[in-house]
């Protein structure tokens, strides 16, 4: 079973704006209250001759229940970040142990390859799939497909003649271009099992082929194959 995003999880408020956010309540509780108090003490000590202008006090009032109005705001969107927190990270633990697609260029060969995958917005007329280790090296060339849309591409973890590469992080680089020579942009990902999850962080970051990728980055999950 494959899971597509259609949009992008909500951000969540990490611990420290989430502490900073109860402090400005707390502050604003607080100038509410004296807020009470001054208005209180205005009302009580009025000279009975002279009383407070209405317009005055109406626009006291209204400035009154705007700031009652703000204490409760800011209390519903504490909880409703705390909500959506909550539901970002249940569903990046989830993840945990599925197959993930992610946006990226680079993967770790633990010695079975790599599982790329490469997206052309218009068809091409040539496209090179390169794979280089971590010095930049090309140790692994072929022609990819050329049609419109997204294509796999696994590595075997060899170089051209079959020989095994070592272990370690290696990149995937696609040439493409049309038939008139000009190049064409393209998008790449990287496939693996999700190893772990980071909650402790504004966004989820999740491990994948040696890569931590926030969730926003994920494009398809599904079980492992």
């Amino acid at each position: 079973m494959e899971i597509n995003p259609a949009t992008p999880l909500v951000s969540q408020t990490n611990t420290t704006a989430a502490a900073a956010s109860t402090a400005q309540g707390n502050r604003l509780a607080d100038d509410f209250d004296t807020f009470l108090t001054l208005l209180t003490t205005q009302l009580e000590n009025q000279d009975p001759l002279d009383p407070t202008d209405t317009n005055e006090f109406t626009n006291q009032l209204v400035a009154f229940a705007g700031v009652e109005q703000q204490i409760r705001t800011n209390d519903q969107l504490e909880t409703l970040s705390g909500m959506v927190a909550f539901a970002q990270n249940t569903a990046a633990v989830n993840f945990l142990g599925r197959e993930a697609t992610v946006r990226g260029s680079s993967g770790e060969n633990l010695g079975n390859g790599i599982a790329f995958a490469y997206a052309l917005p218009t068809a091409a007329e040539d496209v090179e799939l390169q794979v280089l280790d971590d010095r930049g090296r090309i140790v692994f060339r072929e022609d990819g497909a050329t049609s419109a849309g997204t294509h796999d591409f696994v590595w075997p973890g060899t170089d051209n003649q079959g020989n095994a590469e070592p272990t370690g992080t290696y990149q995937i680089r696609v040439a493409a271009k049309d038939a008139s020579g000009n190049q064409i942009p393209v998008q790449t990902f990287v496939r693996g099992v999700v190893s772990e999850v980071e909650t402790s962080t504004s966004i989820p970051v999740l491990t994948v082929s040696g890569n931590q990728v926030p969730l926003q980055d994920v494009i398809t999950v599904r079980d492992p194959s």
